[in-house]
């Protein structure tokens, strides 16, 4: 049986209420208890931020939120464009 802990909760801890805690709890131990520890993994880990938007992508977000209608999303997303709030590869 795996059992797991997390030694600094970061972010989590602002999220209790909503985050789920997948870590296994550890059976209770005293001082001085030996334990047959098989292997230990430590590792860690960072989150990663959502992919960025490309025309398609953002165009795609557009309709699923209802944002503009099907003749005026292109125009909005070369204004973002033309004011330099997005930049890149322009459709």
């Amino acid at each position: 049986m795996t059992r797991t802990r997390t030694l600094n909760e970061g972010w989590l801890r602002f999220y209790k209420p909503y985050a789920e805690d997948k870590d296994s709890a550890l059976p209770p131990l005293t001082e001085g208890q030996k334990v047959n520890v098989k292997r230990v993994l430590m590792k860690e880990n960072f989150t990663k931020p959502p992919a960025r938007y490309n025309p398609r992508t953002l165009l795609m977000k557009m309709e699923k939120e209802e944002i503009g209608t099907k003749a005026t999303r292109a125009g909005i997303i070369q204004t973002l464009y033309d004011r330099k709030y997005i930049r890149g590869s322009e459709a």
